[in-house]
């Protein structure tokens, strides 16, 4: 069977909560897909919306972008450079059943 090529990003480096959440979804993605750099890939897996974007956006170009929604949308939509990412994200993964209305009720 053919696995999926998924460049994993958003983690920060600095030790916080989205390096743990790159962690565990490194941990549960490695048997189901390939793990490879963003020039490999045929989908982009963010674990945070603001670790996504420091990649150039050019770079994400024409690629499957899913992104994780840390919190409350509503919340979060009030930032510029989250409001950046809806642009380039095609999926957003939520993590209650808030979030998922929330994004609801803007149209994603």
């Amino acid at each position: 069977m053919t696995k999926w090529k998924v460049f994993l990003t958003g983690g920060d480096d600095m030790g916080w909560a989205v390096d743990e959440d790159m962690k565990l979804a490194r941990e549960a993605l490695a048997p189901v897909v390939d793990l490879v750099d963003l020039e490999e890939s045929e989908i982009v897996h963010g674990v945070w919306w603001e670790g996504l974007l420091m990649w150039p956006l050019e770079k994400l170009a024409g690629q499957r972008i899913i992104c994780h929604v840390p919190g409350e949308p509503f919340r979060y939509l009030r930032v510029t450079g989250h409001r950046k990412a809806f642009r380039v994200v095609g999926s957003w993964i939520t993590r209650t059943r808030q979030a998922q209305e929330q994004l609801r009720a803007v149209g994603v």
